[in-house]
């Protein structure tokens, strides 16, 4: 439909013209790896708890190519889209469609004038409204479940049974903290939280996840992990080793580039000019309530474990004795599968000592 509208053309010309000038601006860089990261919801926690209820041989490796190949068809075929509305509207505004483009949030307060042209206009409003809200749904289901599935999962004995209030205990919260978002200076906070609380700490997130996998489990542990879930004709394919590489050269070395060169040149955030003090001072405070988790969790492995310093290291970087699959028969082939190709598990073999908490697990 945007292909009707007069201008539609400009728009869709300043999508598919790049501005190679942003190449030397390490916040385009920043920006584009967050957007990578927020499309495919990598390293959100999202992903990694939705997929733990996938039964043990589903085939991973299919799935995430085919979400990689759709996640970037679609968001080319959104940007044609929007971007002859854009087009439509800068034509309507008399303006660039660089300015239009550069009111961020506000363009998406005019897009509903441009739906009032299109036949049957009432239909187009409430179906792109319900657009919205089922993309915002869509996101808060798989955040929520991350959330509450790794609350529950560290007192499974006694929050599993009740799941569900803890899921409520969290919606309440999440609506009280979200009611700031809905006053006339929503935008200001929300632009405020998206950008102290979804750049720089989910790419060190990534950074330390593919840091941890790779080169403190394993990669060829991990590789096995795989092995036993697919088979071998995949694992043993000579392609697959490419996705050993740049998961541990590749992706951190690109990841530790954009923070550093980030971090050298950070800005403090902005919306329609510079925020004061105190709004800046409750940004870092969201920033830190983001990555505080990471050495409060640390020292708390460190201080449960027993032994001289360096054994709680040595066992804090060990995977724990219910790593692993859950089902015997699964655990087992599993099992077999890492000798087989001269690497361990990390897990115990039989889980007979932890039935309780196994229990606990099978009947969520």
């Amino acid at each position: 439909m945007g292909l009707t509208l007069p201008g539609h053309t400009e728009g869709i010309k300043f999508f598919i013209t790049p501005q190679w000038e942003y190449l030397a601006k390490p916040r385009s860089w920043l920006n584009a790896a967050v957007q990578i990261f927020y499309s495919l919801g990598a390293s959100w926690g999202g992903v990694i708890t939705l997929s733990s209820f996938n039964k043990f041989h589903n085939n991973t490796y299919i799935d995430s190519l085919v979400i990689s190949i759709a996640n970037s068809l679609t968001s080319i075929f959104a940007g044609f889209v929007i971007f002859s509305y854009l087009g439509f509207m800068s034509h309507e505004l008399k303006r660039d469609v660089s300015k239009v483009v550069s009111q961020g949030m506000a363009g998406f307060y005019r897009l509903p004038e441009a739906i009032t042209l299109l036949p049957v206009p009432t239909l187009w409003a409430i179906l792109f409204f319900l657009m919205l809200l089922s993309l915002a749904l869509d996101t808060h289901f798989a955040s929520t479940e991350a959330v509450v599935t790794a609350i529950v999962d560290l007192l499974p004995e006694r929050l599993r049974k009740h799941k569900m209030m803890v899921l409520l205990a969290y919606c309440i919260v999440g609506y009280l903290f979200g009611l700031i978002c809905t006053t006339e200076a929503g935008p200001y906070w929300a632009n405020l939280i998206d950008q102290s609380s979804a750049s720089f700490a989910i790419l060190l997130f990534a950074f330390l996840e593919c840091v941890s996998i790779s080169w403190i489990y394993g990669f060829r542990r991990f590789r096995n992990d795989i092995r036993s879930m697919i088979g071998d004709k995949m694992v043993d394919h000579p392609t697959f080793w490419g996705w050993i590489f740049q998961w541990s050269f590749v992706t951190p070395f690109i990841l530790a580039i954009v923070m550093l060169v980030n971090f050298i040149n950070w800005s403090d955030p902005t919306y329609n000019g510079p925020y004061p003090i105190w709004a800046r001072g409750i940004g870092w405070m969201i920033s830190s309530s983001t990555l505080m988790w990471i050495p409060i969790f640390i020292i708390y492995r460190l201080t449960s474990n027993s032994g001289s310093i360096t054994e709680r290291f040595q066992k804090a970087l060990m995977p724990e004795e219910t790593w692993g699959p859950i089902r015997t028969e699964d655990r087992q082939h599993a099992w077999e599968t890492h000798e087989k190709h001269g690497t361990t598990m990390g897990g115990r073999k039989n889980l007979a000592d932890h039935s309780t908490e196994m229990e606990a697990f099978t009947k969520a």
